[in-house]
């Protein structure tokens, strides 16, 4: 395990800026010539989550929250948005552990999973994750192909 922290800005000051800990969770084959995905888990007061969701604090330059992880009566636990956008060795382990529900690229609201079909509306999204989540969901059905750069 690896301890790190997470900062949070107020936008608008709001509040005051705040941090507090991310602890990742590394792969025991990881290597620096052959990286795994880590599992990163922020770890936030409830107060401090609420501020995420009323956008009062702001933990990431993506346009979305961290997605939950789980809570319990003091702490909540969240994943960063984006975290496996590397695609390292093993991200999708990581997904599986978490539950596939990576919950860190696009509100609840906005998407749904249907086995292992990832869905979205896509009028609520930008290009880029519309072509993410095409991508994603040919990934898991088998038919993705990396070397193509676009799908109809």
């Amino acid at each position: 395990m690896i301890r790190e922290a997470w900062d949070g800005t107020s936008p608008e000051h709001v509040v005051k800026n705040q941090s507090g800990p991310l602890i990742r969770i590394r792969h025991p084959k990881y290597t620096e010539d052959e990286p795994y995905e880590d599992i990163p888990i922020m770890v936030s007061t409830h107060k401090q989550w609420k501020n995420v969701e009323k956008e009062d604090l702001v933990v990431s330059a993506a346009p979305f929250p961290p997605g939950e992880i789980g809570r319990n009566a003091r702490y909540l636990f969240a994943t960063p948005p984006r975290f496996h956008y590397d695609f390292a060795k093993g991200y999708e382990e990581v997904l599986d552990i978490l539950g596939k529900q990576p919950q860190t690229f696009a509100p609840a609201k906005h998407i749904r999973s249907t086995g292992h079909r990832i869905e979205r509306d896509e009028s609520a999204c930008c290009e880029t994750e519309q072509r993410y989540l095409r991508a994603m969901s040919m990934r898991t059905t088998g038919r993705y192909n990396p070397r193509r750069t676009s799908e109809k």
